[in-house]
């Protein structure tokens, strides 16, 4: 699929930008990752193709909780339930089939303390479940995930 984008747009390093867009998903937990939200931008102008930002991250976090993921699920049993697109139904298998032909691309520059002071702030906006849920979430991916974080 990269020859392919790279050949037909002429974009060079189009393997990185969809190697640091399944980091994100990964480590972010976006099971809605498809064909149909990756993208490019052409211009008219100059009629060249350029990389699209990331879109549709809508469904990070176990967002659906009415649904899929009801806060009385813990991230674990959350986390057996996700139905991966579009290469793999394994994050980590999409992960290490991109980073060993692009290598890591993503270098997150948070921790755990971070998370919790953007939680903390947003108390009363969010419900405790929800936030308690996010923090175990994002605990477990920074572990999980350590060497995308900056040290």
């Amino acid at each position: 699929m990269v020859e392919q984008v790279e050949r037909i747009t002429e974009i060079e390093g189009f393997g990185k930008y969809i190697t640091a867009m399944l980091e994100i998903d990964a480590f972010f937990v976006n099971e809605d990752r498809h064909t149909n939200n990756i993208a490019v931008i052409y211009n008219e102008k100059t009629q060249r193709y350029s990389l699209s930002p990331l879109f549709d991250q809508g469904l990070c976090i176990f967002a659906d909780t009415s649904v899929d993921y009801p806060l009385e699920l813990s991230y674990e049993a959350c986390l057996e339930k996700i139905e991966l697109k579009p290469f793999s139904m394994d994050f980590d298998i999409q992960l290490e089939a991109a980073e060993e032909l692009y290598g890591t691309q993503i270098d997150f520059n948070f921790n755990i303390e971070d998370v919790n002071a953007i939680l903390d702030s947003v108390a009363g906006i969010y419900s405790e479940e929800i936030c308690n849920r996010i923090r175990e979430l994002l605990r477990y991916q920074i572990r999980k995930y350590s060497y995308l974080i900056k040290k």
